[in-house]
């Protein structure tokens, strides 16, 4: 199934495509279900864990190149104020 249409293959249109089988019991909607429900479940779950794993994947690898920086009280540092200033036109300011 290929964007919701069953593909065609030169094959296919020389054989004809299967009939469905009858003969197999009609699935119960309550166990169909359930058994959808417990498999989406164990997806998210799996889904979940992994990115736990990559969260501390990625943390483990960001803290080896960062620095810890100790500031000392009265020490002077930079203010980012991203406050816009009036009159000042952005199309052509740096971003």
């Amino acid at each position: 199934m290929v964007f919701g249409r069953e593909v065609l293959l030169p094959m296919a249109v020389v054989i004809g495509t299967p009939e469905e089988d009858t003969s197999s019991p009609a699935v119960d909607t309550e166990s169909y279900v359930q058994s959808l429900k417990s498999t989406i479940q164990s997806a998210h779950n799996i889904a979940r864990n992994n990115l736990k794993k990559a969260a501390v994947y990625r943390k483990r690898h960001y803290d080896i190149k960062s620095e810890s920086r100790r500031l000392e009280a009265g020490q002077a540092v930079w203010l980012y104020d991203p406050a816009k200033r009036s009159r000042v036109n952005t199309k052509l300011t740096p971003k």
